[in-house]
């Protein structure tokens, strides 16, 4: 089965200078009531962003028949793609979204080629801890080696 993660019905455009992203499952972008936002968007310069969501909207399992486990949503603009998953727990969260953002970007590629992007980021965004130090993370280090996927953790994707 082709999975076309751009043709989906879960899938927005657009060009906000500024917006939120929530995840009442699937995730979705939000231009008010910011104290629900679990990471901003800041789009100064108003490009186009499809915005795409993938957890809950993509049903995917494993050969056990087990759900596999994927990243909140993707972003993607001009060139480049950010894969986002959203937090808001205070423990085991990061290496949690990191295996969930490996697990998407690698099937991703079966489909997709990431060749065709100039800039590829990965964002583990939690609002109970804001901006947090990863540079040990293995999984950071999956992500870049295997895919060249740049990883944060923050709450600001600035576009």
């Amino acid at each position: 089965m082709k999975i076309d993660f751009f043709g989906q019905s879960c899938n927005e455009n657009l060009n906000d200078h500024r917006f939120g992203i929530i995840d009442p499952r699937p995730a979705e972008t939000s231009r008010v009531d910011e104290g629900r936002w679990l990471i901003t968007v800041e789009n100064p310069q108003r490009k186009e962003i499809e915005f795409v969501a993938i957890d809950k909207c993509f049903q995917l399992r494993d050969a056990a028949g087990n759900e596999v486990s994927l990243c909140e949503c993707l972003l993607r603009y001009q060139n480049n793609i950010d894969f986002v998953e959203l937090k808001d727990r205070d423990k085991h969260w990061f290496e949690g979204g990191i295996s969930q953002i490996i697990s998407t970007v690698g099937i991703f590629v079966n489909y997709h080629d990431l060749k065709q992007f100039k800039r590829i980021r990965a964002f583990v965004g939690n609002k109970r801890r804001g901006q947090f130090n990863i540079s040990n993370s293995a999984g950071k280090q999956i992500l870049w080696k295997d895919y060249g996927v740049i990883t944060f953790s923050k709450q600001v994707i600035e576009i």
